[in-house]
């Protein structure tokens, strides 16, 4: 895909695969026990399934340096609802990369006409913010952060 965005300076681009080893190189050594990995959303398996489905983006730097980047994926039909932007992951070095990326992925609902985007609920810090950002408030009606983003439920 070739979608790439500058946003306060900052570049956003829809993440593939070629960025697999650039964001394991930024998430390893965050993390001191190597076996983190084997249930982390960065694991390399995870990786290879989101990268290519045009969902996911990265927040890079000046410098050309990745510092952020969100995992997420399209489901269809899942609770009734036609199409549902599931966001596992979410990870920047700083709080503006994060609110881009957020923002990002509130206006892609918006724009492509999804009914909701649900975070992960291991994500409780972007859920004050995406509140912020959409102006709406999230649903806490199952363990997953959801957010209507459809104008039919305002």
């Amino acid at each position: 895909m070739s979608f790439v965005e500058k946003l306060e300076g900052l570049t956003v681009q829809v993440l593939e695969e070629k960025w697999l080893e650039t964001i394991l190189e930024l998430e390893r050594p965050r993390h001191e026990d190597p076996f983190v990995e084997w249930s982390a959303s960065w694991r390399e398996e995870s990786l290879r399934h989101y990268l290519p489905l045009g969902w996911s983006y990265g927040v890079w730097d000046k410098d050309e340096k990745l510092i952020g980047y969100a995992l997420a994926q399209p489901f269809v039909f899942l609770e009734g609802y036609t199409q549902t932007l599931w966001v596992e992951a979410v990870f920047s070095a700083n709080q503006k990369a994060s609110d881009i990326l957020l923002e990002v992925l509130w206006k892609l609902c918006r724009e492509k006409h999804f009914q909701r985007l649900v975070l992960n609920s291991s994500l409780g810090d972007e859920r004050n913010r995406l509140e912020q950002i959409s102006g709406k408030k999230i649903n806490l009606k199952n363990p997953d952060f959801m957010l209507f983003t459809s104008k039919m439920n305002t």
